[in-house]
């Protein structure tokens, strides 16, 4: 699943509290993860993580199932504010692309480096924090001559 030493995944700022959706057993993501300082809860079964998203709140999911496209769809309807992003098991184009369109945020191939995950782990998350400061886009000031 991995190009490169997992050092890379050590966080560089603040840790991320992550809630894992894989598979099958994903013991070196989430130890590598975890070594990285962040908070992960791995969860084999769905349902199980629609359960755990009120109780653990995590600032990011991170999806990693054979139909990664399934996953972030039904996902949607449980975790509409919390960024996804899917790890597609293969290079495959179509398969990233129903990910993305299913309502992942993100979408890496596997195998990928592990800088690269923690860098779309970290986008993800900035771009689905508020900005401080900014007003929401209804009370946006329209300039003149735009609609």
């Amino acid at each position: 699943m991995f190009d490169e030493p997992l050092a890379c995944l050590r966080p560089a700022a603040e840790a991320l509290r992550i809630l894992l959706i894989h598979g099958s057993a994903e013991p070196q993501l989430t130890r590598e993860l975890a070594r990285g300082g962040h908070d992960v809860l791995a969860v084999a079964a769905q349902q199980q993580a629609i359960r755990l998203l009120g109780v653990f709140d995590p600032d990011l999911i991170l999806v990693a199932t054979p139909d990664v496209a399934r996953t972030c769809r039904e996902l949607r309807g449980h975790a509409t504010e919390t960024p996804v992003v899917a790890i597609a098991a293969n290079r495959d184009l179509d398969v990233r692309i129903a990910a993305l369109e299913a309502g992942a945020d993100d979408c890496v191939s596997s195998p990928f480096h592990p800088a690269e995950l923690t860098a779309r782990m970290r986008a993800a998350v900035r771009r689905g924090a508020p900005m401080a400061g900014a007003a929401p886009l209804a009370d946006a000031p329209v300039r003149d001559g735009a609609a």
